[in-house]
């Protein structure tokens, strides 16, 4: 949802690429859906220090990042996420990387699940939403 699902939309058409990009509606609850997820690309050139990525990162789905300011204070670099530039074209190139590395995934996919997780809400609840 939002005023650019139309051009989206469009460019997904443009491009070909319906078969791997998907728009949903908003959803009350999305967890089950990233949970089904590859990759949690963030596209933002500027933030705090997103919950989406950890949420990612918990629920075992590999975080792609530009390099904002607390970037490498959520992921370990090629250990269980990937931080890149901030430009379209760098972006592309570490979801490239991954796409095309296998080995280089399962290592992220295994850094994930071996990250120690420091909560302050109740974790149960959590995995109740998935």
């Amino acid at each position: 949802d939002g005023e650019d699902k139309e051009k989206l939309q469009n460019l997904i058409k443009e491009y070909e690429v319906y078969d791997v990009f998907f728009i949903k509606e908003s959803k009350k609850n999305p967890y089950p859906y990233l949970k089904k997820g590859d990759l949690f690309v963030l596209t933002s050139r500027y933030e705090g220090m997103p919950i989406s990525v950890t949420e990612a990162q918990i629920l075992g789905v590999v975080p792609v990042v530009p390099n904002y300011t607390s970037a490498n204070e959520q992921i370990l670099n090629n250990i269980d996420g990937l931080v890149v530039g901030k430009s379209a074209q760098e972006i592309y190139k570490g979801i490239y990387k991954i796409y095309t590395d296998k080995n280089f995934y399962q290592k992220l996919k295994e850094g994930i699940s071996n990250k120690k997780f420091l909560y302050e809400y109740n974790m149960k609840d959590f995995y109740n939403l998935i």
